[in-house]
């Protein structure tokens, strides 16, 4: 229904997240986009910086571009919003590059002139520990994306959307055009409603990635020592990636802020991993990275070498040929200093 009166953003988050609802140890996300200059390229790099919301905070009062997570996240000192991370999933929320869905939301916010974000709170649906809650909520947003109502790189449970008197970089400010907090729904009853079958959602066949205690020092991988040499790593973070200078399709990306990075092999999660924040790289996988640094350096054996030999989930290298590989790599990243 259309409103007479602007919601304010401690109001929606309330809505949102009912006091009543919340465990002890679970808050809400807020965030706002924010930016560092690296040390070592003196590039600007985007981030989110996150803080935990409650009703006393004054947070939201300030002009930022403030967007909040649909699940909530453990309540702790530091605040994260992981996979493992998550706790509950409290609104489904789909629209900005998409065609308005058939089914009247909880609430629509315009978030830039014409563009708008259609949610629809949901009662709570735990989606701890990247299970079958999470697994559902990708595959609904996934779902969604297929019939053209939701933009394909904006899914997970994990994802944040805006919320109202957020100050977009055009300088527009959100704003709630329905508002219908009462047209609540159970997680199911929303997919039928939509009409979406079950089998519909079975679109991401992964599992969980374990957890490694593995040092940065001790990383033994020639994927990682091949872009070092190449001087294509910025930083190996202590978040269990290697940061790239650029992504591989930075080409087709909107802009360049976006950080690309590198999951080296069983460190901070088991195996190899790729990923890019753009929406247009969200499928991307480690083997299309691979393929994608065959096509851009086609004339490098030792690349050659890697891209048939090493896969997402090898756990070491025993031939003669990628240890020696190692060894003239690491010669050549001694020069570099990306490692200690």
């Amino acid at each position: 229904m259309a409103i007479q009166r602007q919601i304010t953003p401690d109001e929606f988050m309330n809505t949102v997240f009912p006091q009543e609802n919340l465990m002890h140890w679970e808050v809400p996300l807020i965030a706002h986009p924010a930016e560092y200059t690296d040390k070592v390229t003196g590039a600007k790099r985007s981030f989110y910086r996150q803080y935990a919301w409650n009703p006393r905070s004054t947070l939201l009062n300030q002009p930022r571009g403030w967007t909040f997570c649909i699940s909530t996240v453990v309540a702790r000192e530091k605040i994260r919003r992981r996979l493992q991370d998550l706790r509950n999933t409290f609104v489904i929320v789909c629209g900005t590059k998409a065609s308005p869905p058939p089914v009247d939301p909880s609430y629509i916010l315009e978030t830039s002139p014409d563009n708008f974000q259609y949610g629809y709170l949901i009662d709570p649906l735990y989606v701890g520990e990247g299970g079958t809650g999470a697994q559902w909520v990708d595959g609904l947003l996934l779902a969604l994306a297929k019939r053209g109502w939701n933009d394909a790189g904006c899914r997970g449970a994990a994802r944040v959307v805006k919320v109202p008197g957020a100050v977009h970089k055009s300088g527009f400010i959100t704003r709630v055009t329905r508002w219908a907090p009462h047209d609540v729904w159970d997680a199911d009853e929303l997919r039928r409603a939509f009409g979406i079958e079950a089998h519909e959602m079975n679109v991401r066949r992964t599992r969980a990635r374990l957890r490694t205690e593995l040092a940065r020092g001790d990383i033994k991988d020639p994927v990682l020592d091949w872009l070092i040499a190449k001087g294509l790593v910025v930083q190996v973070n202590d978040r269990g990636f290697a940061e790239l200078a650029e992504c591989p399709w930075a080409h087709e990306h909107s802009k360049t802020a976006d950080g690309a990075g590198y999951s080296p092999l069983d460190y901070g999660q088991v195996g190899r991993s790729f990923r890019c924040l753009h929406e247009s790289c969200a499928h991307r996988t480690f083997r299309d990275f691979m393929d994608r640094l065959e096509f851009l350096y086609p004339d490098d054996d030792t690349l050659y070498r890697l891209v048939r030999r090493c896969s997402t989930t090898d756990t070491h290298f025993d031939t003669k040929a990628l240890q020696k590989m190692m060894r003239d790599l690491r010669r050549q990243q001694q020069q570099v200093g990306v490692l200690s």
